[in-house]
């Protein structure tokens, strides 16, 4: 964390502790690095941007978006959208659902080409 790289840090309930760990030993550093702070809640927090989308992906090719990034340097894969992946940890799974096709629309409203895994293709 020396070399004056920025950091983007995504607001999550279960990454707060990890905030509250990072933030005191990057501004200790002589070159703290830059932040670029994110939430997905609806409302405007100060310092913080929400840059949009419905799923960790697609929020993720929403900021690369807004920084700037074209489409053709963006690359997705391993993604289903037909189920709940064993990496989304204990979840709702109906309303993971409507949050994955809420992110093909997102994706597809950008011009973002991607293409999801069938249920018989391997995660």
């Amino acid at each position: 964390m020396d070399r004056g790289l920025t950091v983007v840090l995504h607001a999550h309930g279960d990454n707060r502790e990890a905030w509250k760990r990072l933030l005191p030993v990057w501004a200790a550093k002589a070159r703290p690095p830059g932040l670029v702070l994110t939430h997905q809640a609806p409302d405007l927090i100060e310092g913080m941007h929400n840059p949009g989308g419905f799923t960790d992906g697609d929020r993720a090719a929403c900021l690369l978006r807004w920084l700037g990034v074209s489409n053709e340097s963006l690359a997705f894969v391993g993604f289903a959208t037909d189920r709940v992946g064993p990496w989304s940890g204990t979840t709702n799974a109906p309303r993971k659902l409507k949050k994955l096709a809420w992110m093909v629309e997102v994706l597809d409203r950008l011009g973002l080409k991607h293409d999801a895994l069938l249920q018989d293709e391997s995660l």
